[in-house]
Order: C-alpha cells, then sequence, then structure tokens
C-alpha cells in the first residue's frame, strides 16, 4: 500500500513543489497573490525560476561576441534534455522491438 499509493503522491508533491517554488519560501502569500489576479512570484530556485532565469539582470547570450554563463547553462539544459529525450526514444523502440519477439 505505501510503495503502490503514498510513495507516488509524497513524490509528486515534492515535485511540484520544486517546480513551483514561490519566492521567498511564502505559499500563503504566493496563493493570495495567484487568487488576487496578481499571479505567481517563482523562487529563482525553483525549477521554472531556473527555465527563466529568474535573478539574473543580463540574460543575454551573447556580449561583445563571447558566449554567457546564461548561453552556456541553457546550451547544457538542452543537451541534457536532447540526450534524455534519445534515451527514451530508444527504450520505446526496444521495448516495441521486444514485444514483438
Amino acid at each position: 500500500y505505501i510503495i503502490k499509493y503514498v510513495t507516488p503522491v509524497f513524490l509528486l508533491i515534492v515535485f511540484i513543489g520544486a517546480f513551483i517554488a514561490p519566492a521567498g519560501g511564502d505559499w500563503t502569500g504566493a496563493l493570495q497573490s495567484l487568487l488576487r489576479g496578481d499571479g505567481w512570484n517563482f523562487d529563482s530556485g525553483s525549477i521554472i525560476g531556473k527555465v527563466l532565469h529568474i535573478g539574473y539582470d543580463d540574460t543575454r547570450w551573447f556580449v561583445d561576441g563571447s558566449p554567457t554563463r546564461v548561453f552556456i547553462v541553457d546550451l547544457t539544459r538542452i543537451l541534457l534534455l536532447s540526450v534524455f529525450i534519445g534515451i527514451a526514444l530508444l527504450i520505446k523502440r526496444a521495448w516495441k522491438n521486444h514485444q514483438s519477439l
């Protein structure tokens, strides 16, 4: 029962919490702000905050022809996502071939 139901729910809650963590960890204030129509202020450490570069003053990829740290981080994320998708497709293909045997 614990492994089948409780653990997946707990992991989902942790993932969602990391994904949309509010600025300053103020969940109540963020929810009130959302209900007022002011939106949700993401924390710079949340997953969305990292993807949207919250907390960075300058999000340009190149300055004077040289790549910035933001460019390197974004390129690394794109590479990791591409590798993940590639591995997932290979697993899908192997599973399909395995089932047809």
